[in-house]
């Protein structure tokens, strides 16, 4: 008898933990974004004056709002087959940047020493706008 009720009391927290996680985690994780307040940020990845775009290997760009970019980025895209990164956000001020753990070895870290961030550049999102940032990127 014991044994059934526990059986019953562990379905129920499980239902419960599964009905938490499909409808309350989502609202959490990520905000709704109507049509009209999304912006789109493009990061182009060029391989140094030539503009011929980085397509291998995909290197992750990363995101920070600009007041916080001292914590883990707040979104991550990798770049595709024709060297973007693509974001999605709130209008506002972001800063880009890159994992230095994951950034390949043949290219040359970039600084962004012209910003007053660390190894970050500003890119600003707009309403209903794709704006782009290229990055010129330079093999060691």
């Amino acid at each position: 008898m014991k044994k059934g009720v526990l059986i019953i009391i562990l379905i129920v927290i499980s239902i419960l933990v599964i009905l938490g996680i499909i409808f309350i985690y989502p609202k959490i994780s990520s905000p709704k974004i109507s049509s009209s307040q999304k912006g789109i940020l493009v990061v182009r990845l060029y391989e140094g004056n030539s503009y011929n775009p980085v397509i291998s290997p995909s290197i992750e760009v990363s995101l920070w709002y600009e007041n916080e970019s001292s914590g883990f980025p707040i979104a991550v895209s990798a770049s595709n087959e024709e060297g973007k990164a693509t974001f999605e956000v709130q209008p506002g001020n972001y800063l880009i940047g890159f994992n230095e753990l994951t950034f390949p070895d043949e290219f040359v870290y970039p600084e962004f020493s012209a910003y007053p961030y660390d190894h970050k550049a500003p890119i600003e999102a707009e309403s209903d706008m794709t704006v782009y940032r290229d990055v010129a990127l330079f093999r060691k």
